[in-house]
C-alpha cells in the first residue's frame, strides 16, 4: 500500500477533487478490475474510454482516478480526481513508483528494430547466463521473470505489467532485464518511468506503417527514437541507413557496430551445415577468442550477434562467455530447426510479412537445398497489402508454395488465401492451397524429398490459431512430432 501523494509526486498534475492523502492498495486501468481503495487510471483504448467509468469507480470506493478531462460522479464521493496531461505516461510513472522502482535494481537493456529484436534478446540472455548473471525478459516470446517463460499479450505489454514483472525479476535475483521495445509500445508510453542502461537499435523498415499501427514512416521513426531519450548508452547498427539520424536525435552517448571502421565487426564469415542443422561462424577481432559458431541459419544473424557482443562488451563480460553463449543460443520460432526426418530439413519461423519472409527464403536458399518449399498464410484484420506482397514473395523465391491459414481472426480464411493468391499470380511460382494448416503441414511432409528444406512460416513461437476471437491449440512442433510418428 502506498499513499496517493507519493505515487503522483513526480507527475505534473492538478487536483480537481478530494485529497491526495489517501492510501492506495492497487493500480487499475481496466474498468472491470476496479476495487476499493484502488487508483483507477482512465485510459482511452481502442475498445473503450476509461473516462466513462468514473461513476463506477466512485461506487466501488476507489481511492482516486487519474484523468485527462473532467469526469462526472456523485458529489458526496470522497474519491479524488487528479488531472494529468497524459494518463498513459502517468500510468507508467505511478506503476514503477508503486513497485518500488525495480528497474533501478537491475541492468536494463532495451532493444528496438523492425526485425531481430527477439533473436538479439535471446543472444544477450545466453551470454549473460554464460557469465553467471541471471536475467529476466519481456518480449514477443512472453515474460520470463527468472523462473520460466509465461505467455504475453504484446511484444511490449502495458507499463503496469512491465513494472510488476520487473519487481518479480528483482525479487528473483535477476541482475539484468532484457526488453524488446516495440514501436507501438514506445508510442503508447509503455516504457516510460524507467531509464535503460543500454538501448540497442538494430534496423528500420516500413512494415508497421498502416492501419492500427503508425500513420506514416516519420511517426514510426519518432516512436523508435523514444528509446534513445531514456537510456544512458545507445548501441546502433552502423550498417542501417537510419543509424546516423537515430544518433542525432538521441540524447545519450552512443557507439556503433558492424559498419566499416567499427571496433565491433566480423570477419571470416562462413555458412555452416552439419547434422546438427544450419548455422554460421565468424571471428570478432576485438574479442580475441577465436572463431564463434552460431547455430542459427543466415548471415544476417551476424548483425544480431554483433549487437549482442556490443552490449556485453559494454557490461565488461568475458569474451569466453560471449563465445559460449552464442554457441548455444536457440530462439523459439526464429529459424528454429524442427526437423523430424534426417533426409530433409524443416524450419519454423515467425516471418509474417513480406520483408521477413523474403529474408528467410533468401537465407535458406543460400544453403543450396534440392527444393525450397514454403508453407505460409496471412493474418486476418491486417492490411490486405501484406497478403499480396507475401504471395508474390513466396511465388518468386520458393520452388513450391503451400498457401494455408495463419490467424484469420475475424476474417474468412479462404478469403484471405484468395488475396494471397492475387500476389502469387503475379509470378510463375508453383503452389497448392490447403486451408487447414495441420493438413497443409501433413502434405508438406508427404512431398518432401531428400535434400529439401521445408519452411513453416508465420506462426513461429505461437502455439495457437486465433479464429473468431478464440485461440485454438496449434503448436507446429507438436504437430510435426505427431505426424512423423504416424508415418512410422
Amino acid at each position: 500500500m502506498e499513499e496517493l501523494a507519493k505515487l503522483i509526486a513526480g507527475l505534473p498534475y492538478e487536483l480537481l477533487r478530494g485529497s491526495v492523502h489517501r492510501p492506495v492498495r492497487s493500480i487499475v486501468y481496466h474498468s472491470d478490475r476496479i476495487t476499493k481503495d484502488c487508483l483507477f487510471v482512465c485510459i482511452r483504448g481502442g475498445q473503450a474510454d476509461g473516462h466513462r467509468f468514473a461513476a463506477k469507480a466512485a461506487a466501488a470506493q476507489a481511492a482516486a482516478i487519474l484523468v485527462e478531462e473532467i469526469c462526472e460522479y456523485p458529489a458526496q464521493s470522497p474519491m479524488a480526481m487528479i488531472k494529468v496531461p497524459d494518463t498513459r505516461e502517468a500510468l507508467a510513472m505511478v506503476s514503477h513508483c508503486f513497485f518500488g522502482y525495480p528497474a533501478r535494481r537491475m541492468t536494463m537493456i532495451g532493444i528496438t528494430g523492425t526485425k531481430g529484436k527477439t533473436t538479439t534478446a535471446c543472444m544477450i540472455r545466453e551470454i549473460l547466463a554464460a557469465a553467471g548473471i541471471r536475467s529476466g525478459y519481456i518480449g514477443t516470446l512472453g515474460i520470463d521473470c527468472g523462473y520460466g517463460m509465461s505467455a504475453g499479450v504484446n511484444t511490449t505489454p502495458e507499463s503496469y505489467m512491465i513494472a510488476e514483472a520487473l519487481a518479480q525479476m528483482a525479487e528473483c535475483g535477476c541482475g539484468a532485464a532484457v526488453l524488446e521495445a516495440s514501436s507501438i509500445g514506445l508510442k503508447m508510453q509503455r516504457l516510460c518511468g524507467m531509464v535503460f542502461d543500454i538501448g540497442v537499435f538494430l534496423n528500420f523498415g516500413n512494415d508497421h506503417v498502416g492501419t492500427g499501427e503508425h500513420q506514416d514512416v516519420e511517426e514510426y521513426f519518432r516512436s523508435k527514437a523514444k528509446l534513445f531519450r531514456q537510456c544512458r548508452m545507445g548501441i546502433l547498427n552502423a550498417a542501417d541507413a537510419k543509424s546516423a539520424r537515430m544518433a542525432s536525435v538521441s540524447n545519450c552517448e552512443s557507439l556503433s557496430f558492424f559498419g566499416p571502421g567499427q571496433e565491433i565487426c566480423a570477419c571470416h564469415m562462413k555458412r555452416e551445415c552439419s547434422g546438427a542443422g544450419l548455422g554460421v561462424s565468424f571471428v570478432v577481432p576485438a574479442l580475441c577468442c577465436g572463431r564463434i559458431f552460431l547455430p542459427l541459419a543466415g548471415m544476417f544473424n551476424v548483425e544480431n550477434a554483433l549487437a549482442a557482443v556490443s552490449v556485453c562488451r559494454q557490461l565488461s563480460l568475458p569474451p569466453a562467455a560471449v563465445r559460449k553463449g552464442l554457441g548455444c543460443v536457440s530462439v523459439p520460432g526464429r529459424m528454429e530447426n524442427a526437423s523430424v526426418c534426417p533426409d530433409y530439413a524443416i524450419y519454423i519461423d515467425y516471418a509474417h510479412n513480406a520483408m521477413a519472409l523474403e529474408g528467410v527464403l533468401q537465407t535458406l536458399r543460400e544453403y543450396c537445398p534440392a527444393r525450397l518449399i514454403c508453407l505460409f498464410g496471412c493474418g486476418g484484420n491486417r492490411p490486405k497489402s501484406r497478403r499480396y506482397e507475401m504471395g508474390e514473395t513466396s511465388g518468386r523465391l520458393a520452388d513450391f508454395s503451400i498457401v494455408t491459414s495463419d490467424n484469420p481472426r475475424y476474417e474468412d480464411a479462404d478469403a484471405i488465401i484468395d488475396d494471397v493468391l492475387t500476389g502469387m499470380h503475379r509470378t510463375d511460382g508453383r503452389y497448392v492451397r490447403i486451408t487447414d494448416r495441420r493438413e497443409a503441414i501433413a502434405y508438406a511432409l508427404r512431398i518432401a524429398r531428400p535434400g529439401d528444406i521445408v519452411l513453416l512460416a508465420g506462426k513461429g513461437h505461437e502455439t495457437y490459431q486465433e479464429i473468431r476471437g478464440k485461440k485454438y491449440p496449434m503448436d507446429e512442433r507438436r504437430i510435426l512430432t505427431e505426424l512423423s510418428k504416424n508415418e512410422r
